[in-house]
Formats: structure tokens, sequence, C-alpha cells
């Protein structure tokens, strides 16, 4: 089994990366509020930021994001769809 994302595994991915001055916000939200947050309407991804948070995610733990997920997904999902498809998928 490959490994599974948790709500930590995102919040470190997002403070390594050029946005990172979201990093305040979501390292203090409550687990429940991020889990609820969108990527693009809550937190102000772009689609250049999602692309620098997948590369992160894949480098910090050696796994590969489908494309089809990326753009899907991460685009319009919260960060609790996120984890859930991306885990189902691993499974």
């Amino acid at each position: 089994m490959k490994k599974q994302l948790t709500l930590d595994d995102i919040r470190q991915a997002i403070s390594k990366t050029s946005f990172s001055e979201n990093e305040e916000n979501v390292t203090k939200m409550p687990d429940e509020a991020f889990a609820q947050c969108t990527l693009k309407e809550d937190l102000g991804l772009d689609s250049l930021d999602l692309l620098e948070l997948t590369i992160q995610l894949e480098q910090d733990h050696n796994i590969e994001i489908p494309y089809i997920f990326e753009k899907r997904v991460l685009n319009y999902g919260t960060v609790a769809d996120i984890l859930e498809e991306y885990n189902k998928s691993m499974a």
C-alpha cells in the first residue's frame, strides 16, 4: 500500500512553497476548518500555486499525483476531498 496523505502533509507542503504567506493562516487554522477549505477559493491559490503544491507533495512523499486528479480535485475540492480521493486511489 502506498503512502496516504494527511492534513499535516498538505500544511507542510504549503509552508515550503512560494505562496507560504498563507502558512500562518493554515497552521493556526483548526483541523476541521482547514479540511473544509478549498485551495483556490478559500486559500487564494492560483493554477501555478496548485502546480507548485503538487510538485512539493510529490517530492516530499515520493508519490505521483495523477494529472487528472490534480486538475479535478485540487482545483475544485476541499482539502478533505483531496485527502479522501487521493488516499482512496492509493488503497
